[in-house]
């Protein structure tokens, strides 16, 4: 049995030890291995523009996959550092400081409901509380932030009273003319 065992360590040990000496076919490339001719651009076009919804209505599965990729290398090409890392890396140090912030713009979006302005800056407190509710401290159970939860709820109701809850679909590319942040605010109210 350990004469067994012997050899197989032998074996693996042989193998281990020739490994580099045969040649690999698929080694990693760096970014000047990269040949033109061969690069794959199904993900990136030179000076990419958004396509219409007749372009969009046309394409096939996988060409709506490629242009979903290049849209998002597009944008993701043009954030920068500070959109990228340094601004959220301070937005995630908020905390539970979110609360008096997220009651009061609820307040203020709930009178104005049709500023977009109003509306961003309150979800984008929404969802930094929210953020804060799932991986730092559950915030119903702080007594101040029940009160900015049920002035965010009341917010979206009379975001839904305002008729900004519905998605108008145009009628020519029959998609919606702007996307609706209720539904939304509704995930991050659950």
């Amino acid at each position: 049995m350990e004469s067994r065992y012997h050899r197989t360590r032998i074996s693996i040990l042989a193998f281990l030890l020739l490994l580099p000496l045969a040649p690999l076919h698929s080694q990693e490339l760096g970014p000047y291995d990269i040949d033109p001719k061969t690069e794959d651009t199904r993900c990136l076009e030179m000076n990419y523009r958004h396509k219409t919804a007749l372009e969009l209505e046309r394409m096939t599965p996988e060409q709506l996959i490629d242009e979903s990729e290049k849209h998002w290398n597009y944008h993701v090409g043009l954030m920068d550092q500070y959109g990228m890392f340094t601004l959220p890396s301070y937005t995630d140090k908020i905390g539970i400081a979110i609360i008096p912030v997220l009651a009061d713009l609820a307040a203020e979006f709930r009178v104005r409901t049709r500023s977009k302005c109003q509306e961003q800056r309150f979800f984008t407190a929404f969802a930094i509380a929210s953020d804060v509710d799932d991986q730092v401290i559950r915030l119903r159970t702080i007594k101040e932030a029940q009160a900015a939860i049920l002035i965010s709820a009341d917010a979206l109701k009379q975001m839904k009273n305002a008729g900004l809850a519905d998605q108008i679909i145009d009628p020519k590319t029959k998609y919606p003319r702007e996307y609706s942040m209720y539904p939304f605010g509704l995930l991050l109210l659950s």
